[in-house]
């Protein structure tokens, strides 16, 4: 009998896995070359890397097509086509995988696991054979962050890789050695690295512990200082980083006495606070009260011309928030060459436009922006989710506005008219929304969009009394469990400080009592956030994937209640997944046509059922969280919904939420609350049941996968649907962990161990084996599976 698996092995095809690449099946001769499926879920479900996983041939004997440009196999993200014939990835650093694609990639034997970086994540790659430069690289690590980040090897070389978790966003740093000792190289935004698979020497890619665990967080200044003191502590002749337009600088050139006029003025005005070795001067951020942590004194950097790279004269903030401003932004924002110009502003309205009826064409020029796709026109004047106008409608708007004839006789020229005309107006090709930044949003191939996005104003506060007594006493009242509530409340803070990254956690808050004040929340955040960047939607909506109109330009979307159909349990499926994580997704709204467009919507799941949904093992998306046990009276709830109406209260919750500290805060992975634990159990299949069983009362210590499977077949007969990814993914989300590979009968096998810190020998895990084997002959009467 032959039971067919979801991910595309049998029961009847165990694949074995060779420790290293070259070695050979027994059974079929073949050489693996890449990754083995549980590989491909270890890095898929267990790390959570989805998005960031694509194939690479690893297969040294394969060839690469001839109208290829790739030079080498195993280095770079790569296929099959049709004729077996190697081919890159285009455009791969922009591609979003899907559970899909691993597992038809998870297929091929031939395919090994690249991971890209950035958004969180970068690599250290030690590119150096001497020891001495390993070890010492290794107590840096352990200076800096305390311990060792997971470590990538191969048994022919002391060539590594580390892997490592921050915030931020990075760019590519190189340190070059001297005397041929190698390089270490920050992997970051844009660069990728093999993690599973056969290198071209023949080695095969191995991590410490087996396989990678999730790496731990640092922060941005550890990650700076550590860098700093690699370039201090190696013999490191020259460094260097790329810019975000992927230009590499220079840094190893030293000019402790540079400076411009732009350095003097700093100097002059009692803005520089410190220099460094290239004559940079460090400054206090202009932007400063955006940023999310407090800035260290060498954070934020003014480089004169002509230093460490630099042609001209560059600022460089360390912080995320800062990363899309430009050097006229800071330029601007600390007052250098205002004095320089001539005061216009009597000419000027208070949006900033020349007066309308001092210089129409001047102020049609500042204020429109002709807009190509569906024919628009854009109105400055506006706020901009509602800024842009059909063209038929801003003629109509602006008729009155006609500019008077040179001639006594002839006939005055209507603005618009003159606008439309005119060959320096404003143009952009379409309508975008980017989170964090500005009106115009430039695109790759240097043309405009109009940025609909915008956040309302809200005032600085002096104080947060009202944010303590209403809005965290509510949380208190919503959230009775501090852990749940300190993680809800930075779950909030991050779609404030960081709406332009979406967070892959969704919360799904179960109140088994009505009327508790949820709904407040709902309100409070569309006050916050602005209500055009909230949406709401009904579950049956969202599963069925039909219409997204719900993702589009939206930061928040709330679901009321989960389970609106007390009948129906909907489940958290691949494609409900995406949906909630991805951060690019073809959205189709009902009234008009699919567009693949970034996503930036967070989800707020409510329901008074406990078994709302069905989350399955081996989810890490849906945080669950726990209600109040009891009901406030009438006046309690009179005085929270009042307070919505108070403009200050609105403003400290904003500022109050500006000031959360994200660095502790894990969004990577669900807190494992008992709800949680309650809405996984009453979800289990009959399979996971089964398998459950077996895990906390084990027929034997040591277990094949074979085996494993036949324990299920004999618990529930050979009709049984087996899952492998799913199987999988409950032994690892258990904790279990699998021996090293051995031969039983002729097969490399790699066994589950069922029973925790049993330590035994090659030869006692064969004998568990072999008697597993023959109780199991025994149940089902000789006959095997």
């Amino acid at each position: 009998m032959q039971i067919n698996y979801s991910v595309g092995r049998s029961v009847t095809d165990q694949r074995p896995s060779p420790a290293v690449a070259g070695s050979y099946d027994e059974r079929d001769h073949l050489k693996t070359w890449g990754a083995v499926p549980d590989e491909w879920v270890h890095f898929d479900l267990v790390l959570g890397y989805t998005d960031r996983l694509l194939p690479v041939v690893c297969n040294a004997e394969a060839t690469i097509s001839p109208s290829s440009k790739m030079k080498a196999l195993g280095k770079t993200p790569s296929i099959y086509n049709s004729q077996r014939q190697v081919i890159g990835i285009t455009e791969w650093t922009s591609k979003s995988s899907s559970g899909a694609d691993i597992e038809k990639w998870m297929m091929e034997p031939d395919y090994g696991i690249c991971v890209k970086t950035g958004s969180g994540i970068v690599a250290l790659d030690c590119d150096s054979d001497d020891v001495d430069v390993q070890a010492r690289i290794q107590a840096f690590m352990l200076q800096s962050f305390g311990q060792i980040p997971p470590r990538r090897f191969r048994n022919n070389s002391n060539k590594c890789l580390y892997l490592i978790a921050v915030e931020g966003e990075f760019s590519k740093r190189v340190h070059r050695l001297k005397n041929d000792l190698g390089i270490v190289e920050l992997l970051a935004k844009g660069q990728q690295f093999v993690a599973i698979g056969a290198h071209p020497t023949g080695a095969r890619l191995q991590w410490d512990n087996d396989l990678p665990s999730e790496p731990f967080m640092i922060t941005e200044k550890q990650l700076n200082d550590f860098w700093k003191d690699l370039a201090d502590g190696l013999p490191v002749v020259s460094s260097s980083e790329s810019s975000r337009l992927g230009k590499v600088r220079d840094r190893s050139i030293v000019t402790p006495n540079a400076t411009d006029e732009v350095a003097e003025f700093l100097d002059s005005q009692g803005l520089t606070l410190d220099y460094g070795r290239n004559g940079e001067r460090y400054i206090t951020c202009p932007f400063e009260s955006g940023h999310s942590t407090d800035s260290g004194v060498t954070s934020t950097a003014y480089f004169p011309k002509n230093t460490a790279g630099f042609e001209v004269g560059h600022f460089k903030c360390l912080h995320a928030s800062c990363a899309h401003r430009n050097d006229g932004d800071f330029l601007h924002a600390i007052g250098f060459g205002k004095d320089d110009f001539d005061d216009l502003s009597s000419n000027k309205t208070e949006e900033g436009f020349t007066d309308i009826n001092m210089d129409m064409t001047s102020h049609f020029l500042e204020r429109f922006i002709y807009v190509v796709k569906g024919d628009q026109v854009c109105d400055l004047s506006r706020p901009p989710y509602n800024c842009v106008i059909e063209m038929k409608s801003f003629k109509n708007l602006m008729a009155p506005f006609q500019i008077p004839s040179i001639s006594k006789k002839g006939q005055p020229t209507s603005a618009t008219k003159r606008w439309i005309e005119h060959p320096k107006k404003q143009v952009a090709e379409s309508i975008g929304y980017q989170p964090g930044k500005g009106r115009l949003i430039k695109r790759h191939d240097g043309r405009f969009d109009i940025n609909e996005f915008y956040l309302p104003d809200h005032a600085k506060v002096s104080n947060f009394d009202k944010s303590d007594n209403i809005f965290l006493k509510h949380m208190e009242y919503l959230l009775p469990k501090k852990e749940q509530r300190d993680f809800f409340i930075a779950r909030l803070a991050w779609i404030v400080q960081r709406p332009d990254r979406r967070c892959p956690i969704t919360i799904l808050h179960i109140s088994l009592l009505h009327g508790t004040g949820r709904g407040w929340v709902i309100q409070l955040m569309e006050k916050i956030l602005g209500s055009w960047n909230c949406t709401r939607a009904k579950m049956d909506v969202i599963c069925k994937n039909q219409y997204h109109d719900y993702l589009h330009h939206s930061l928040l979307c709330t679901v009321d209640e989960v389970r609106e159909n007390t009948d129906k349990r909907y489940s958290i499926s691949d494609q409900l997944r995406d949906i909630l994580t991805e951060p690019r997704f073809e959205v189709n709204n009902k009234y008009g046509k699919k567009i693949t467009e970034d996503i930036f919507t967070s989800f707020l799941f409510l329901s008074n059922h406990i078994d709302a949904i069905i989350i399955p093992e081996e989810d890490r998306r849906i945080a669950v969280f726990g209600g109040p046990d009891h009901l406030q009276d009438v006046k309690y709830y009179e005085t929270l919904y009042r307070h919505l109406q108070d403009a200050n209260f609105i403003s400290q919750v904003f500022w109050y939420l500006k000031s959360i500290d994200l660095n502790q805060f894990n969004w990577q992975r669900a807190p494992d609350t008992e709800e949680r634990q309650i809405m996984i159990e009453s979800s289990r299949s009959d399979v996971a049941k089964t398998l459950h069983d077996l895990i906390d009362a084990p027929i034997s210590p040591v277990m094949t996968y074979q085996q494993i499977v036949n324990f299920i077949i004999g618990d529930m007969g050979s009709a049984v649907e087996i899952n492998a990814k799913q199987i999988t993914a409950i032994l690892r989300a258990k904790g279990l962990t699998q021996y090293a590979k051995l031969k039983f009968k002729g097969d490399t096998v790699r066994p589950w161990i069922l029973v925790k810190k049993r330590k035994l020998t090659n030869e006692e895990v064969r004998t568990e084996l072999e008697k597993c084997e023959n109780l199991q002959e025994k149940v089902v009467g000789g006959t095997y599976f």
